[in-house]
């Protein structure tokens, strides 16, 4: 079923389930990239902490089930089927018609509360406003959003959350709450600011500002690769202090060093090797698939490039996507490109990736250098022939659906330099 945005569905389905979402205190997180690594920082310092907790994020990596994770550790497939099941059942029978992603959300709460967490770390799925996990009030000394987060915000989805920054900000605003605080990564467009300002002023939403600069005293204990990752620490650090100063958890200065530490994140600039065909291939996972994520990407893959040296990517694109904001940061005119798809997304079938030679007749506007190969082993190999250097990882981005296929296909071979 096709993306359909509203909050009346959801908020059925939940009430025929008995209102899971009642029993469990929530953290909500929106933001176009960095919205999962905030998330996963949160999650692995509460663990540390010795607060129970349930993760909620979309989508999947490997899995339907890696979305709901209970104290950092994905549900079993067994459990999520069963689970997912009887939502699904129990929708058609009250004749609900609510969306896949509305099920999934519904699911992660109803699993929540029989894991009896004490604290959800809720990912939206799309925008803000009308996302299915928008359905949750703000805190009412029981249950409800202790503190909202609002990572960084780019142009994407734009046939649905608008065609400029202000737009987009505007949805992603709509998770705040009235009286509840909510932390915006202050290295946001100052267009985007401005919204989210507003927003928390007509919400009487204390708002806070966070800077990168904020995170450098974890510079050595921070495991994810990227200038980018010290504003979504430090979005997490604030949420975190607000946990502390507000409601009273007891997280130590130990406990946020081990769980930050800790924290993984695949897909995202990941570093590994592997072999495919027997041949051993040192590779560089990003699932950057708009033009901020693509940004990021090229300041890190600044530090690999020497001189006017290649680089090779190995690229699959989700269908409909606007290409020249995210390949034109990345791709220069000595670069090798191999183009490739991926697999059908389960769970998610309008989810298609877009025909090989449409995507490589767009990245010739950037480099000439291009092939095509359909197949993600054959691409892979392909690709490795044009690296130039063993110590330089061959590229493998323009989606996560991309990245998770790699990983499917060498999980049983994987030596994560990463981990």
């Amino acid at each position: 079923m096709p993306i359909d945005l509203s909050l009346g569905r959801v908020t059925q389905l939940l009430t025929v389930l008995g209102n899971p979402q009642k029993v469990w205190k929530c953290i909500h997180v929106a933001g176009t990239n960095g919205k999962g690594s905030v998330c996963s920082y949160l999650s692995h310092i509460l663990e540390s902490s010795n607060i129970s907790t349930g993760r909620f994020t979309s989508p999947h990596l490997l899995h339907p089930n890696d979305s709901i994770n209970i104290n950092n550790r994905p549900i079993s497939r067994k459990r999520y089927d069963y689970e997912f099941r009887k939502v699904k059942e129990l929708n058609e029978k009250e004749l609900i018609g609510a969306t896949e992603f509305e099920l999934l959300t519904c699911t992660a709460f109803y699993v929540f509360a029989q894991f009896e967490i004490e604290i959800a770390i809720v990912e939206v799925g799309l925008g803000g406003r009308l996302d299915a996990t928008n359905v949750i009030p703000g805190f009412d000394g029981g249950w409800g959003v202790l503190v909202s987060a609002i990572t960084k915000i780019g142009l994407d989805h734009e046939s649905l959350l608008g065609n400029s920054l202000s737009q987009i900000a505007k949805e992603k605003a709509g998770i705040i709450k009235q009286f509840v605080p909510c932390v915006i990564d202050g290295s946001n467009d100052t267009k985007v600011l401005q919204v989210v300002k507003d927003v928390a002023f007509q919400n009487n939403c204390k708002l806070f500002e966070t800077f990168p600069h904020e995170a450098v005293v974890f510079d050595q204990q921070v495991p994810l690769l990227g200038e980018f990752q010290k504003c979504n620490l430090a979005v997490a650090l604030k949420v975190t202090e607000i946990l502390r100063s507000k409601f009273n958890y007891r997280i130590t200065r130990q406990a946020i060093v081990n769980g930050v530490r800790n924290t993984k994140w695949p897909g995202r600039l990941q570093r590994l090797t592997a072999t495919i065909r027997k041949q051993p291939l040192n590779l560089l996972l990003d699932g950057a698939h708009n033009g901020q994520a693509a940004i990021e990407l090229s300041k890190y893959l600044d530090t690999l490039r020497s001189l006017e040296s290649p680089l090779s990517f190995v690229i699959a694109v989700t269908g409909g996507k606007t290409l020249t904001p995210m390949l034109a940061p990345l791709i220069k005119k000595q670069d090798y490109v191999t183009v490739t798809t991926f697999s059908s997304v389960e769970g998610m079938p309008w989810i298609k990736a877009m025909d090989c030679e449409v995507l490589a007749r767009e990245i010739r506007k950037f480099t000439s250098n291009v092939t095509v190969q359909e197949h993600l082993e054959g691409a892979l190999i392909k690709a490795a022939q044009f690296s130039q250097s063993p110590t330089v990882p061959l590229i493998v981005c323009g989606s996560l659906y991309l990245a998770a296929d790699v990983l499917r296909l060498v999980e049983e071979d994987i030596d994560s330099v990463n981990a």
